[in-house]
């Protein structure tokens, strides 16, 4: 059998006699070899320098074979290293114990040198297939990190170990922000790419000292053993952030990616396996609600959020059937002729015990697990058949409906909405989609598309939100759209701060130069209303005129039957 120059032994005993002797015959074969002269020792080295074979005698000072062996296999890494242990003491009980402690084999001295041998090379052959198993099943194919189910059993072994030693530990949990847009922009390869030298980095920085795992997808953890104070963990931290944040080159271009930390601390935060990775999961998602590239420490209120969060989503999913959803209206006014126009229609929850939940708390969790799809078909149906309703009576307003990214992105959205249309019997004209700058901007050739599928049909489209995003005249020029409206974080000093003022009446330019109707959002004061009907802005939304309200305060304050 053929022998790794480079195989570590670990030799203890106490008698220097027999390590020398040991160690003379196992360094004919090839093999490194370190000594220790008791089990405490034994642990040190062990921490230290990994060996792959342990050569253990149970009858020491200090620290006897059995306790040091016991002790071993609860240490990272200790559970697969081949233990020989040997003994002078040809009792039968010592065998039993020794196995009991953790023994991989035993061999009675005085030592038969070729069964030495054998027994050696038996180890290391299964320890070899073993590990060749255990790559398999414990680490992750791409990064050669240890994966989710070996980062589980690493922790359990720092616990207790912790846990004897009372000690703290920390458990950081990483997640790369958005990196499904790598794949998407660049491809599979290219993502795979990048995640494998993710993992090189996260190495890089945090050392060999710390375990890091890869969790699955765009997801990493780590294991901080032996930690003083909790600002040892946000070093860590920071330095992992630092290290992600620094720019990847993906075929020739510069991208930056973003990454969010959440730290949990034992015994604090958790003392089992379970709640540690539950609570910096929790931190990492509050860190990433909070801020781009931060870490965040766990704590009770986080897991408070995430309990009412998910009450939230239950509760969302029943709210259509259960008639909790209303539209309110907020009217368009033309400034010029002081009159209402048309309307916008804006989703409210009214929770049977909560209240008026804002849309700001639901909505994301609308997207986030393609509620949106449902409801935003609710919004668009139900508003549709109030707008008939006043139509009936005589009112020619126009309605517009926002329509989220998901909602835009659905196969055959203009088709759709053309069916709701005709079911309702309202014309196409009278409803306005909005979408957001972003959304408009994020795939150009599918938007132009749908417009001009929804355009053939008769339904106008909005650019909602306009001078947040990223358009481009070029893009911009190739939109069939109808509409665009400023953002009211522009509107709102535009009386008072001359960028502001600027920026407005730049997009009223472009507006009037593309033969598009401009509408300001968020206006309150009548200076603003004077600024922007001398800019040529005759639409407008905003607290002056009125807030969103019912159809029924809508009806009773803006229409006459």
């Amino acid at each position: 059998m053929s022998i790794l120059t480079k195989t570590c032994i670990l030799v203890v005993d106490d008698r220097r006699a027999t390590r020398i002797l040991i160690r003379n015959v196992l360094i004919q074969d090839g093999y490194r070899v370190l000594e220790a002269e008791n089990g405490q020792e034994a642990i040190d080295t062990f921490l230290i320098e990994s060996p792959e074979l342990i050569l253990l005698d149970i009858v020491m000072p200090v620290m006897d074979g059995l306790t040091a062996c016991e002790k071993i296999r609860r240490l990272p890494d200790g559970n697969r290293t081949p233990i020989l242990m040997f003994t002078g003491v040809n009792d039968g009980k010592s065998v039993e114990a020794a196995f009991q402690a953790g023994a991989s084999d035993f061999i009675n001295k005085p030592i038969n040198w070729e069964e030495l041998r054998y027994r050696v090379q038996r180890l290391l052959h299964l320890r070899s297939v073993e590990e060749k198993v255990q790559r398999q099943v414990y680490y992750d194919s791409l990064t050669n990190l240890p994966n989710r189910l070996l980062f589980k059993d690493r922790l359990e072994v720092a616990i207790f170990y912790a846990a004897s030693e009372q000690l703290q530990l920390a458990v950081l949990y990483l997640n790369l922000k958005k990196f499904t847009l790598i794949n998407d922009a660049f491809g599979y390869d290219a993502g795979d790419m990048v995640i494998r030298e993710v993992a090189q980095r996260l190495q890089t920085a945090v050392g060999q000292d710390v375990t890091v795992a890869r969790m699955g997808g765009d997801d990493f953890a780590f294991i901080l053993n032996r930690i003083e104070h909790e600002e040892e963990a946000a070093k860590i931290a920071a330095q992992v952030i630092e290290a992600i944040n620094e720019p990847w080159s993906i075929n020739r271009q510069e991208v930056y990616i973003d990454s969010d930390i959440g730290i949990a601390l034992y015994p604090d935060d958790g003392q089992d396996v379970q709640t540690l990775l539950k609570n910096a999961e929790t931190a990492m998602q509050q860190a990433a609600l909070e801020h781009r590239n931060t870490y965040r420490f766990y704590n009770h209120d986080m897991n408070t959020k995430a309990l009412e969060r998910i009450g939230l989503e239950n509760a969302l999913r029943h709210a259509i059937d259960k008639n909790e959803l209303i539209i309110h209206y907020q009217p368009k006014f033309q400034s010029c002729m002081n009159k209402v126009t048309g309307v916008e229609a804006l989703i409210r929850w009214q929770h049977p015990e909560r209240g008026m939940v804002p849309p700001m708390e639901f909505i994301p969790i609308a997207e986030e697990n393609q509620l949106i799809i449902p409801i935003g078909e609710w919004v668009l149906r139900t508003a549709c058949m109030q707008m008939k309703e006043w139509h009936d009576a005589g009112h020619r307003l126009s309605l517009s409906v926002n329509f989220s990214a998901l909602q835009f992105r659905q196969l055959g959205v203009s088709d759709r909405v053309y069916e709701i249309l005709s079911e309702i019997g309202l014309e196409p004209n009278c409803l306005t989609i909005e979408i957001t700058e972003s959304v408009a901007m994020k795939d150009v050739n599918y938007t132009v598309k749908t417009l001009n599928a929804l355009q053939e049909k008769g339904v106008k489209v909005s650019i909602d939100d306009f001078g947040t995003g990223y358009s481009s005249l070029s893009y911009l020029k190739r939109l069939p759209i109808s509409e665009l409206k400023i953002d009211r974080s522009f509107v709102r000093d535009i009386t008072t701060d001359q960028d502001d003022a600027a920026i407005v009446e730049m997009i009223l330019v472009l507006g009037q130069t593309l033969k598009l109707n401009m509408v300001a959002e968020g206006v309150e004061t009548p200076e603003q209303v004077e600024f922007l009907r001398d800019k040529g802005c005759l639409e407008m939304q905003g607290y002056l005129f009125s807030k969103p309200i019912t159809a029924e305060e809508f009806q009773s304050k803006f229409l006459q039957f």
